[in-house]
């Protein structure tokens, strides 16, 4: 499988987040920040309207399937 590498290692971990939100985006958006646009208003959105939008609850992740090599 490869060795395994923090694509993110400058985020803070969400110490005590109670929920844990993996997004599947292709590898070339991985150079923006994830979970922008239309998507990341919409995720936001109903994170809202669950009352899950406060710092710490909820850690976001992207998921990205790397070829084989």
């Amino acid at each position: 499988m490869g060795e395994a590498r923090a694509l993110y290692p400058e985020a803070a971990p969400a110490q005590g987040a109670r929920w844990l939100v993996l997004a599947e985006v292709p590898a070339a958006a991985l150079q923006a920040e994830p979970f922008q646009g239309d998507a990341g208003k919409l995720l936001d959105n109903m994170l809202r309207a669950a009352r899950m939008n406060q710092a710490g609850v909820v850690l976001l992740a992207p998921l990205v399937r790397h070829a084989a090599s």
